[in-house]
């Protein structure tokens, strides 16, 4: 980009056009601190919809999913926890540990991907094994 040929962007436009929290993610994960990055609407949109749409969507909508289809809609906190409640809290942990480790190192770009994003990833797997073994234990080999 450069002014004097007149290929500039915005951020403003960008912020309205694909708000605020998505364009900042793209900054942030795409272009290394103190260096120099590439910028597209292409590349910018490809990480909207891969990242966040896709794998944060898939989570967010896998778990509304099941809340409203096993829970009518609600969840009780019941004070009652199996083995895999105690691995997803380790698992948290470990990752909050060494994003903020990256992020102390200004590897922003390695803490959003490495950690945050494969640990979104590791959860829609592990919904996809509890939901596939719930399934086989109350229908047999059947699948919903």
């Amino acid at each position: 980009m450069s002014k004097s040929k007149g290929n500039i962007v915005y951020a403003d436009d960008l912020v309205e056009k694909y708000g605020v929290d998505a364009v900042r993610y793209y900054l942030l994960h795409e272009i290394p601190f103190a260096s120099d990055g590439n910028f597209t609407i292409e590349l910018l949109e490809n990480s909207i919809n891969s990242d966040l749409a896709n794998v944060l969507g898939n989570l967010v909508n896998r778990t509304i999913g099941m809340v409203n289809k096993y829970f009518d809609g609600e969840v009780e906190n019941t004070n009652i926890t199996e083995d895999i409640d105690d691995d997803l809290k380790s698992t948290i942990s470990n990752s909050i540990a060494i994003i903020n480790s990256k992020m102390d190192e200004f590897k922003i770009a390695d803490a959003l991907d490495e950690e945050a994003v494969e640990s979104i990833r590791a959860r829609i797997d592990s919904i996809k094994e509890e939901m596939q073994n719930v399934l086989t234990s109350t229908h047999g080999n059947k699948q919903d």
